[in-house]
């Protein structure tokens, strides 16, 4: 009985010292993955194979322990599903960590950890969702997400990025805008957010954004029909605000009103006018609005005043048709004219 007390014993240890290997040990991360490495300094690279590895750092270190700092590395069109924890961590790069296309579908808290690049780009992945602390408090300044199928974003995911300029989340799977995306990051100057399914900018949309630098806000071809009056109030200056190629049917008096806009691109929606004082609504020094369905009447009136304050309005192909229109109905008139005419003087040769 003694002896079966033990075996049992020694059977829990042995189950329980396999769990704790099974769950501590490496996970790899890089298995026959080639990736480019440019040294700082150099001005050409080298490629590498990284037969079997769970951290890039350790590689690394224990092939080229001499070569000091990197420029830039990068991975394309490889075999990389997960980036675990710490599979990336504290690589000293002055510029770009790139992984483009490599099947990443997973990315661990603390795969980033310690990272110095001031670009990371994740381009055409398998990315859906973004989880909190992937990225936090990363000195990044760029930052490319696009072309993942990326739909889920936690808001924290971006949080105490303080040095982030540039964003690129376009070409995903993107429904939604959240506002309190971005907190802390007082530096971003310009977010790509084209080519999505977001369907509405609702009220202080970019109250995380507002501060005194000028912003790029890129909103193209997603099918945003509704914008909030107060969507962008508290930002004060915008290169470029580009929500062209959505369902836009109106542009509310004061949601551009007392904001510094150097370009807005509004054409190729669904607006048949714009209603209110158009000082307050086509405020950029280039306002562009054509392929959309104005009526004539308005198309006029937004010509007169384009005409009258000086304004950059692009609205060309809106006047070509209306002009068209107004041919066409003068061609009518003018046969039915022709027509009563001929009628007439068959009377008269009756």
């Amino acid at each position: 009985m003694h002896v079966v007390n033990i075996s049992i014993e020694m059977y829990r240890k042995i189950l329980v010292f396999g769990i704790v290997n099974l769950c501590f040990c490496d996970h790899v991360t890089f298995k026959n993955t080639s990736l480019f490495i440019r040294w700082l300094g150099e001005n050409s690279g080298s490629n590498v194979t990284v037969k079997s590895a769970s951290s890039l750092t350790d590689f690394l270190t224990e092939e080229y322990p001499k070569r000091g700092y990197y420029h830039s590395i990068i991975l394309t069109n490889q075999n990389v599903p997960t980036l675990y924890n710490g599979s990336l961590a504290d690589l000293v790069i002055l510029d770009t960590l790139a992984l483009e296309f490599c099947n990443v579908h997973e990315i661990q808290p603390g795969a980033f950890r310690n990272l110095t690049s001031s670009v990371l780009s994740l381009k055409g992945n398998k990315i859906k969702e973004l989880k909190d602390d992937i990225f936090t408090g990363l000195g990044l300044k760029g930052l490319d997400l696009s072309r993942n199928g990326l739909s889920t974003i936690s808001e924290s995911a971006f949080h105490q990025m303080q040095m982030l300029l540039t964003i690129n989340l376009s070409h995903n799977s993107i429904s939604a805008w959240n506002v309190r995306w971005f907190k802390d990051n007082n530096m971003l100057m310009q977010i790509l957010i084209q080519n999505n399914t977001i369907k509405s900018l609702p009220e202080f949309s970019f109250s995380n954004l507002a501060g005194d630098l000028p912003i790029a806000l890129v909103f193209s071809h997603n099918r945003i029909s509704r914008i909030d009056p107060n969507a962008f109030r508290g930002v004060k200056t915008i290169i470029k605000l580009a929500l062209d190629n959505n369902l836009i049917e109106d542009i509310g008096e004061n949601t551009l009103n007392g904001i510094s806009i150097y370009t807005l691109r509004i054409n190729n929606n669904m607006i048949k006018c714009l209603d209110g004082d158009l000082d307050n609504i086509l405020v950029a020094k280039k306002n562009y609005i054509d392929f959309n369905p104005i009526a004539c009447n308005c198309s006029d009136k937004i010509w007169k005043w384009a005409k009258d304050t000086g304004k950059h309005v692009e609205l060309h192909n809106n006047r070509v048709d209306c002009i068209e229109e107004r041919i066409m109905d003068q061609m009518t008139n003018l046969r039915e004219l022709v027509k009563d005419l001929n009628a007439a003087r068959e009377t008269e040769d009756f």
